[in-house]
């Protein structure tokens, strides 16, 4: 997504803040694979458009614990999947 032509991750690697429209979007799955606190891994299905980092954002601060991500691996996208690569 941009913002008068400008990607928002250039705009948050500034330390900007830019208010987003909410879209709709659909969770499909959602499994926990492990937990380790402080550590989770999981695996996510989603419509494309998902912000997977805010969305970790949101779980810690409806926890009232904080959350971030650590790592992202996009294993499928449409009919491609990383294990045909």
């Amino acid at each position: 997504m941009k913002v008068k032509g400008v990607p928002l991750y250039k705009m948050a690697r500034k330390g900007q803040v830019v208010e987003r429209e909410p879209r709709l979007i659909h969770i499909y799955e959602f499994r926990l694979t492990s937990f380790d606190p402080p550590h989770a891994s999981f695996v996510l299905r989603c419509t494309k458009g998902t912000y997977v980092r805010t969305l970790c954002s949101d779980i810690g601060e409806a926890l009232g614990c904080g959350a971030h991500l650590a790592s992202l691996r996009r294993t499928v996208s449409g009919p491609l999947r990383v294990e045909d690569a």
